[in-house]
């Protein structure tokens, strides 16, 4: 019963970062609802449990009345999840998974376009802006949902890149580190203990596009008051 879902943070946790609260959801679905969003894609999405929940907020309203009307006047959007790595989302010993889901570079283009005119795409707890920005650029949908803690709040146990306001407030040059596993690790016989000593790090820097997108909506997100959701629009 969707009354006794939401307590169970541990369990939550365990599956996605952000233990979303009921008002958190149907405020995003509010939100796709009013724009006739067609498409939702969510990058690095993990085990869908956060886009499932959002897909049956919208199939499942405060009111039967509420439902009747949505599916008569509004169209539920499709979905997607999008991840890397097959091959531990198709092994024994990966978490449940929600959503069906697109790898890139198998089932997801690599680096053609992707998403329409009404399209969204989520960002939740992403950790790597090279690539939210390499994302960002090949979408050609008009909003963008970035979920996570902001950088004021963020510490190493909760980070993101981008965080929620990045994409007003960021430099629009960015630089993060990257590490780098020197060659030698690879080959040669070390303990973990002297390959964390002989690890380096590179810098990398990026664009943010932060000229082509307008914030609309920002509030907390979540049961943990660092977790805030941003909704950008396309200029």
């Amino acid at each position: 019963p969707r009354s006794t879902l939401f307590p169970y943070t541990t369990l939550f946790r365990s599956l996605l970062w952000p233990v979303p609260r009921l008002v958190d959801l149907r405020t995003l679905v509010g939100f796709i609802f009013s724009r006739d969003v067609g498409h939702i894609y969510s990058v690095g999405c993990g085990t869908g449990l956060l886009e499932y929940l959002l897909m049956e907020t919208m199939l499942h309203p405060e009111s039967e009345g509420d439902l009747i009307q949505n599916l008569v006047t509004i169209k539920i959007p499709q979905l997607t999840g999008i991840e890397i790595d097959s091959k531990w989302w198709t092994c024994p010993y990966a978490p449940p998974k929600f959503i069906p889901l697109l790898y890139v570079g198998e089932t997801f283009p690599a680096e053609g376009p992707f998403g329409s005119a009404q399209d969204l795409v989520i960002f939740s707890y992403f950790n790597c802006m090279k690539v939210f920005v390499d994302y960002l650029n090949r979408f050609q949908g008009k909003y963008v949902v970035i979920i996570g803690p902001n950088r004021s709040c963020s510490n190493k146990k909760q980070y993101c890149a981008p965080s929620p306001l990045d994409l007003r407030d960021g430099d629009s040059d960015y630089e993060e580190e990257q590490d780098l596993q020197d060659e030698q690790n690879q080959t040669m016989e070390l303990d973990e203990p002297q390959k964390k000593r002989r690890r380096s790090t590179t810098t990398i820097t990026c664009k943010i596009p932060t000229d082509q997108w307008s914030l609309v909506l920002y509030q907390r997100f979540g049961l943990e008051e660092v977790d805030n959701v941003a909704i950008y629009s396309r200029n």
